[in-house]
């Protein structure tokens, strides 16, 4: 991880996140080549950001520059938690995989290949066909929303928030 970010765009074949801020925004942009410590950092972070209150966006699209994302950037009437946006777990599948269950779905997110999968049950994303997986090219991660922009330009978004479950799972320091 790098702060600040050295090099906006990482070179094909590195490893890593850059995470900046941009205006009230933290920007977080894996790498194209995603390790499971990277994956682990990427969820950290972005539960870390919410916590601390912070919109996040995480940046899929290596062809677009995380500035002109910005303009795409989801409108919620919203921005405090209320009992309907209940804790959606992110949890690190493997490297670049990972799952945010929520309190009707489970969305799957193949950071290595900018793509999102929804189902209604969990589901190994190893068996889950290419036609199924919608491309994705940037997530805003909130204290109330998580929101997909697609490829096609659409969004998909759901009522909950980013924790982490490592952070969960880490004992208290005595």
């Amino acid at each position: 991880m790098q702060f600040p970010p050295t090099n906006p765009t990482p070179d094909e074949g590195e490893s890593g996140v850059l995470v900046s801020m941009a205006d009230d925004l933290v920007v977080i942009r894996p790498a194209q080549r995603v390790e499971l410590d990277t994956t682990h950092v990427l969820v950290d972070a972005a539960a870390s950001a919410v916590t601390a209150g912070a919109l996040v966006m995480v940046d899929l699209d290596h062809e677009t520059d995380s500035d002109d994302l910005l303009w795409f950037r989801p409108r919620h009437d919203d921005t405090t938690p209320s009992l309907a946006s209940e804790p959606g777990v992110a949890e690190v599948l493997a490297p670049g995989w990972v799952r945010l269950s929520t309190r009707d779905a489970y969305w799957t997110i193949d950071v290595a290949r900018s793509r999102l999968f929804r189902s209604e049950t969990l589901v190994d994303p190893h068996f889950v066909a290419d036609p199924a997986w919608t491309g994705v090219r940037a997530l805003w991660i909130s204290c109330t929303h998580v929101t997909a922009l697609t490829a096609d330009g659409s969004y998909l978004s759901t009522r909950t928030a980013w924790t982490s479950s490592r952070a969960r799972r880490r004992p208290i320091p005595a």
